[in-house]
């Protein structure tokens, strides 16, 4: 087998399976219908307002999209183990392309994943930072870890919760190093973020110059 230099370098790293540092679980099954589960007068159950977050929900940076798909749906212990929180890792289940997310600070509660996305919980005694984790499933070493674990058909990864506990990631012992990384990542994550604002501010100017000197322009190529 042959490496790139990347994963030469990390497979000399020790590592760790992720299940043994974090709670791994699938997203909920949602109703073909949005009506399925929507309050009738004969409920009795109470119905709670959730918001959900599906895999077209993330882009291509890692972000997930402020505006949510929203459904009722019974207030329970069964919905609410879908729920995710401040810190989480998602991931896509299925694709040819993986999509990763943290969960940000700004998540609201009764936020559910939906059954194409899995949640990454890392262990408070892990003391593993979500960023680092993040940053290594998104890197060419571990995208490529997880297609050779999972059963690739055409291309197309499919990912299960064992199969994802199985991930071998590298594991920092030393605190000093772990902090270095950890402070390099948020680094580049506000530089990103910065950059980002940047791209819709220009896009924005793009809009109103097309606004001010296209305004006019009638196709006439009929």
């Amino acid at each position: 087998m042959t490496y790139s230099k990347q994963e030469y370098i990390i497979t000399l790293m020790k590592t760790i399976a992720l299940s043994a540092i974090a709670e791994i679980f699938t997203g909920i099954v949602l109703p073909k219908s949005k009506n399925e589960f929507e309050e009738s007068p004969f409920d009795k159950i109470p119905k709670t307002k959730y918001r959900i977050i599906n895999i077209s929900d993330i882009d291509n940076d890692g972000d997930i999209l402020k505006s949510l798909m929203e459904m009722k749906l019974d207030s329970s212990e069964r919905i609410e183990k879908y729920s995710v929180k401040y810190g989480d890792i998602l991931i896509s289940s299925r694709g040819t392309r993986l999509k990763t997310a943290v969960v940000p600070i700004s998540i609201k509660d009764n936020t559910l994943i939906s059954s194409n996305l899995m949640c990454i919980r890392l262990t408070k005694d892990s003391n593993y930072p979500s960023e680092i984790l993040n940053f290594f499933l998104r890197s060419d070493y571990g995208e490529n870890s997880l297609k050779r674990l999972s059963s690739s058909s055409g291309g197309v990864v499919n990912l299960n919760q064992k199969v994802l506990g199985m991930l071998q990631v590298p594991h920092f012992e030393d605190r000093d190093e772990r902090d270095k990384i950890s402070d390099a990542v948020n680094a580049l994550i506000e530089m990103k973020s910065l950059f980002a604002e940047q791209r819709r501010t220009f896009l924005i100017l793009e809009k109103a110059l097309e606004a001010k000197y296209l305004e006019k322009y009638e196709d006439k190529s009929d």
